[in-house]
C-alpha cells in the first residue's frame, strides 16, 4: 500500500467516454462565467463606492437640515430675552421669538425636505 505522501504527488487522471469536445465546451462556459462574476464584482464595487458618497452626501444633507432648524429655533429665542432684558416686556418676548422660530424652523425643513425630494426625482428620471 503506497503512503500518503506518494498518493499526493501522483495527479489524478479521468477518463472521458464522451470526448474531450465536451470539455472543452465546459471550459468555455466557465471561463465566460468567471468573466462575467469579476465584472460583476468590478460592478458591485463602483455600486458600493457610490453608495458610501451618496450616503456621505445624505449623512451631510440631512445634519445641516438639523442644524438649521436648531439655529431657526434658537436665535429668534435669544432675541425675544435680549427684548424682555432690555425693554422690561416679561416673558413675551421669549415666548413670541420661540413660536416664531419654531414655525421658521419648521417651514425650512419642510422646504429643504421637497426639494431634496425634487432633486431626486429628477435624478431618477435622467438615470
Amino acid at each position: 500500500m503506497p503512503s500518503d505522501s506518494e498518493q499526493e504527488k501522483k495527479p489524478i487522471r479521468y477518463t472521458d467516454p464522451v470526448g474531450d469536445h465536451e470539455y472543452d465546451s465546459l471550459r468555455k462556459s466557465r471561463s465566460e462565467l468567471e468573466a462575467t462574476a469579476n465584472k460583476g464584482k468590478e460592478n458591485s464595487a463602483l455600486a458600493r463606492a457610490t453608495d458610501k458618497d451618496s450616503a456621505a452626501q445624505t449623512w451631510l444633507r440631512y445634519s445641516g437640515i438639523g442644524l438649521q432648524m436648531a439655529l431657526l429655533m434658537i436665535l429668534p429665542t435669544i432675541g425675544g430675552w435680549y427684548l424682555d432684558q432690555h425693554q422690561g416686556t416679561g416673558p413675551w418676548g421669549v415666548l413670541v421669538g420661540a413660536v416664531f422660530g419654531f414655525a421658521a424652523g419648521i417651514y425650512s425643513v419642510i422646504a429643504t425636505v421637497n426639494r431634496a425630494e425634487k432633486r431626486d426625482q429628477q435624478r431618477k428620471g435622467k438615470s
